[in-house]
């Protein structure tokens, strides 16, 4: 995502205590999916935070994450750090890392970007995610746009909601609001792009 008024995603996530993570929030978003009727897909997503985001921002952020997604069925998982070797969670994992700043050679106007072919890493830009809003609101829509990205395996944007390519005024008010959602499109992409993902060879990521 961008600049306020510029936001691309096109190339555009924090945790929580491990074991609350691990326990609580994919207990809660798979009673959500149930209620909807779905099979409900637990992710681990590992985040990597070499900038210090406050603990607050991040714990509320990896939460409204897991909210936006979980009308698609998915369940995350939030993990500090990354896997290690010989754990079962370093599996078709997702890791996220905070960075400060756009490595050489990126979109300049990107707040984030994703691997979504590769499937598996996530960099966040911090500083400029700053610079749009409230961190623990635009950082939650930033690490679900990507996640999403991620999950569909393919490099598309939607003409509304999260998933839209350019956030403008309208966007971070409906963030503020909480009305910005998945469009029905990204959630049917979603639903697809993890039933492909438990049927790809098992990726092993860890340190």
């Amino acid at each position: 995502m961008n600049a306020p008024e510029r936001r691309s995603l096109a190339r555009v996530s924090a945790y929580s205590d491990e074991r609350e993570a691990a326990v609580k929030i994919p207990v809660i978003l798979g009673l959500a999916a149930v209620g909807l009727g779905l099979h409900a897909q637990t992710i681990r997503v590992y985040v990597q935070d070499s900038v210090g985001v406050c603990p607050a921002d991040l714990k509320r952020a990896t939460s409204k994450a897991a909210a936006l997604l979980a009308p698609a069925g998915v369940c995350i998982a939030w993990r500090h750090g990354g896997p290690k070797s010989g754990d079962p969670d370093s599996l078709r994992p997702i890791l996220v890392h905070i960075v400060s700043d756009i490595p050489e050679g990126h979109n300049l106007e990107a707040l984030a970007f994703a691997q979504a072919f590769e499937g598996v890493h996530i960099t966040v830009l911090y500083n400029r995610v700053l610079k749009t809003g409230p961190p623990h609101v635009v950082l939650g829509y930033v690490l679900a746009h990507e996640i999403t990205h991620l999950l569909e395996g393919i490099s598309r944007h939607s003409a509304t909601g999260v998933m839209k390519a350019h956030w403008g005024r309208v966007e971070y008010y409906a963030m503020r609001r909480g009305t910005l959602v998945l469009s029905n499109e990204d959630i049917h992409l979603i639903r697809l792009g993890m039933e492909a993902r438990e049927l790809q060879p098992l990726i092993a990521v860890a340190r």
